[in-house]
């Protein structure tokens, strides 16, 4: 059965991008000439999901004026089209479920459990943004493929991080030797570990699709620091008692960019802004220039 249904995290207080962020959430930051969202959206249609549930949480009311059809004037500007025309011609639907309060990822989950009703689903972070990856063949697709090949509960999206980026991620503990293997078997699922203590320099690259299983075990984890409820502590109770949680591997060509901290931001932002078919020569001069004075 396809998957056609995916949620959007979206509800985070976005409190390492302040002040850019003190009147916007950092999902609609952004990349080039469209919001970071805006891309994540596009993604999940080019793989083939017809319905999005976006969370959102307080001051984010920008996100739907957003993705708000309606009449725009500037709908036919000469770089095309706003939205994809699946979008535009109501074959995809986007629907909002609000977080009441920030109190981590797994909380926002657990908002959409009536929205996903009894089907596997598609979870993409919304500051999480994935280039190359859509379309037939793309990550959510081969995601997609594992989850129907092996009856898994999960499939995890993961790529190879430096050492010095590990203790910023989920990292999964593969089954063996995973070289070659374009997906593999977890054993083990550990948030944001010191990197002497991490089992792989594999990292979750925010896609998941999971089934509704994982809504009960969000049920029974307890808050972590901060009040805030973990999806990787779910997975990883799931991982131990099922041991039914796949992981796909980005390929080479896909390229994961975070709108996490303004570092991060600023280098996704100039990757987007050289890559833009009309500008994008112009712009990279401009750095090349920069980096000779």
């Amino acid at each position: 059965m396809p998957v056609t249904r995916a949620v959007i995290p979206a509800a985070g207080l976005s409190t390492r991008l302040y002040p850019m962020t003190k009147s916007q959430p950092k999902e609609m930051l952004p990349l080039g000439r469209k919001p970071a969202i805006h891309v994540v959206v596009e993604e999940l249609i080019e793989a083939g999901i017809a319905d999005i549930c976006i969370i959102t949480g307080r001051q984010q009311r920008a996100i739907e004026d957003h993705f708000d059809l309606g009449d725009d004037p500037n709908s036919n500007a000469a770089n095309g089209d706003l939205f994809p025309p699946a979008l535009r011609e109501g074959r995809v639907h986007i629907y909002y479920v609000r977080q009441p309060e920030p109190k981590g990822l797994g909380n926002a989950l657990l908002q959409a459990e009536g929205f996903v009703g009894g089907e596997p689903f598609v979870v993409a972070l919304g500051d999480a943004v994935i280039t190359g990856a859509g379309g037939e063949g793309g990550l959510v697709s081969r995601m997609e493929d594992v989850i129907d090949n092996t009856g898994c509960d999960a499939v995890l999206g993961v790529r190879h991080v430096p050492k010095s980026q590990i203790s910023q991620y989920g990292i999964v503990k593969p089954f063996g030797s995973v070289e070659g293997k374009p997906h593999f078997m977890v054993e083990d699922v550990i948030e944001k570990p010191p990197p002497e203590e991490a089992p792989s320099d594999i990292a979750i690259a925010g896609r998941y699709i999971m089934r509704p299983i994982v809504f009960d075990y969000l049920k029974h984890v307890a808050p972590g620091p901060g009040g805030e409820l973990q999806l990787t502590e779910a997975l990883r109770r799931l991982v131990h008692d099922r041991e039914a949680i796949w992981a796909a591997k980005m390929k080479p060509g896909e390229r994961r960019f975070d709108v996490g901290n303004f570092l991060q931001y600023s280098r996704a932002f100039i990757q987007f802004s050289i890559d833009d078919p009309e500008v994008g020569l112009s712009v990279r001069e401009y750095i090349e220039g920069l980096m000779h004075n």
